[in-house]
């Protein structure tokens, strides 16, 4: 589990938790919107990782897909 906290995917959870805290109180629901916006990132960089990993492990493929 700790492979996939590289230091992208730790700084963007860490920004996901600050923003929890700090944006949820904000009445403008445009700076509430970045807290979803930065869920959905985070976990996206965590799947693509993750299929990265999966891709990269599966020694059947001769040419690299990036």
């Amino acid at each position: 589990m700790l492979q996939y906290f590289t230091v992208n995917t730790s700084s963007e959870i860490i920004c996901f938790i600050i923003a929890l805290v700090y944006l949820s109180k904000d009445k403008d629901g445009i700076w509430r919107s970045m807290i979803i916006f930065l869920f959905i990132t985070c976990i996206a960089e965590l799947a693509g990782f993750h299929f990265k990993h999966l891709y990269l492990a599966d020694r059947s493929r001769t040419h690299s897909n990036a």
